[in-house]
């Protein structure tokens, strides 16, 4: 997997993990919950070489 956090000129998107599943709930994972308080947005993608690719984004 190759991850570049960008700055696009108001937001920094960061990717935070590669996983095989769905990302799951803050609640059932304390490190996801610190990411959902202090990013402005957190999603998931289909990675090219398959599974899921984490990212979230603060803004500046």
């Amino acid at each position: 997997m190759t991850s570049w956090i960008t700055f696009d000129g108001v937001d920094v998107t960061a990717p935070v993990g590669e996983m095989a599943g769905a990302l799951p709930l803050p609640q059932g994972e304390p490190g996801l919950y610190l990411v959902h308080r202090v990013a402005d947005d957190v999603g998931q993608h289909e990675g090219f070489g398959g599974g899921y690719v984490t990212w979230a984004t603060i803004r500046v």
